[in-house]
């Protein structure tokens, strides 16, 4: 016969682990938040020519490449929701700070490249903060909803 270590002397079954599975699960509204927002604002910002990305497949029925917005931005929202887990206050800005400079650097890399094309007008300080306000807005829409 085999015991089961219980904590504290417990007669309450010992936790599971939980799944893979249910670790993406709990990500996927917040993810799909993230999806939609970023697909709308790439439309705002592209309809009044802010910027210029490559051309997109189906152009004739969308003026902006949505493949970023629905299979890379999702990902990277589930990503970016699991590093926020279990940080506290400080390091939680901290990555949400650094993921802003590191998204304003890419994107002046991704110019240089010519992937990316933005109007004159155009600060790379806007994508700084830009990110910064988008990732709030995805961490909180997330604890609001895991927390109903």
């Amino acid at each position: 016969m085999t015991t089961v270590k219980r904590l504290n002397g417990s007669s309450s079954p010992p936790w599971r682990k939980r799944s893979f599975q249910y670790k993406i699960k709990r990500f996927i509204p917040a993810a799909l938040f993230a999806s939609l927002t970023g697909t709308y604002l790439d439309l705002i910002f592209v309809g009044k020519q802010v910027f210029f990305s490559p051309p997109a497949p189906f152009s004739s029925v969308m003026t902006i490449n949505i493949a970023f917005t629905l299979a890379v931005l999702p990902i990277m929202a589930a990503v970016f929701l699991q590093l926020m887990e279990k940080r506290h206050l400080p390091g939680k800005m901290a990555i949400i700070l650094l993921i802003s400079l590191l998204m304003s650097v890419l994107e002046r890399v991704s110019e240089s490249l010519g992937l990316f094309v933005h109007s004159e007008s155009w600060s790379h300080m806007y994508t700084f903060f830009g990110t910064f306000l988008y990732l709030i807005a995805v961490y909180q829409f997330h604890n609001k909803w895991m927390s109903q």
